[in-house]
């Protein structure tokens, strides 16, 4: 998320990505607060559920989604 928000910041602004992400310049909005760049901060407390919800957002607005792939353990 990181690499994203500093290569190409004007997509996070101009689409909804700073709400669903949780990205804002006030660190004691978040629970835990993980440093963006030397003004934003990002949510780090997330299940990963809400984690995997959020980067295939991410990358489907970058439209890179064929760049995940995630292979879940079966626990049953």
């Amino acid at each position: 998320i990181r690499y994203l928000f500093e290569s190409s910041p004007e997509t996070f602004f101009t689409t909804e990505l700073i709400r669903r992400l949780s990205i804002t310049k006030d660190k004691n909005k978040l629970r835990d607060a993980a440093v963006l760049d030397d003004t934003y901060f990002i949510e780090r407390r997330l299940s990963s559920k809400d984690k995997i919800a959020r980067l295939k957002h991410l990358l489907t607005v970058f439209g890179i989604e064929d760049e995940l792939y995630i292979k879940l353990k079966d626990i049953t």
